[in-house]
């Protein structure tokens, strides 16, 4: 159990990290009432997927030949709930108080 809690743990960070790397490289010009909710959302899902893309090409090629579509599932799914985090960190973040 400790370790499914740690290996979710690190996964969460390594993709919350290059979200967070994409978004300043890509963004740094704008401030934070300039930030598209798009564009912020696109990679948030850039940067959760990252993770998995990777540990899934890996198993992928480990496994030898096997049905891609179950690896293609997981990716979106994580993608799309890392765009939907990016952009409810930035509702919430246009919300707080100056």
């Amino acid at each position: 159990m400790a370790i499914r809690l740690v290996v979710w743990c690190t996964w969460g960070a390594l993709s919350g990290a290059v979200f967070a790397v994409a978004l300043m490289l890509a963004e740094r010009r704008r401030g934070l009432a300039e930030l598209s909710m798009t564009r912020t959302a696109v990679w948030g899902a850039v940067g959760s997927a990252s993770a998995p893309a990777v540990l899934m090409t890996i198993a992928y090629f480990e496994a030898g030949p096997r049905e891609p579509l179950p690896y293609l599932i997981f990716v979106a799914a994580t993608a799309s709930l890392g765009a939907a985090m990016a952009a409810a960190s930035l509702a919430l973040a246009r919300r707080a108080p100056r």
